[in-house]
């Protein structure tokens, strides 16, 4: 994996940080009702979660904890699964230490 972030192009992580606050504006400023129902919603949080977790990463290995830790704390305030939460976790437990 050490191998990925290591490629990883400058102008890349200002892009992951782009869709980041796209993605997770579009989830904040959602209006889900009974009569607007996202079938997708699901799917959609999969890949937020998933592009958070490597964001996340690249922070911690480019030394930007507070950055990190940020990813982390929006991910934390969703609703996750197990076993994602505990990955957010363990990445703030490691930047914060």
């Amino acid at each position: 994996l050490m191998g990925f972030y290591e490629k990883i192009h400058e102008e890349g992580v200002p892009v992951m940080v782009e869709a980041f606050e796209a993605m997770n504006n579009c989830f904040d400023n959602a209006n889900f009702s009974h009569d607007n129902v996202d079938y997708e919603l699901s799917k959609k949080m999969s890949i937020f979660s998933n592009l958070s977790v490597i964001l996340a990463r690249v922070h911690e290995f480019l030394n930007k904890n507070d950055d990190a830790v940020r990813v982390c704390d929006v991910l934390l305030q969703k609703q996750l699964p197990s076993h994602l939460r505990k990955t957010f976790e363990s990445i703030k437990a490691r930047v914060t230490k």
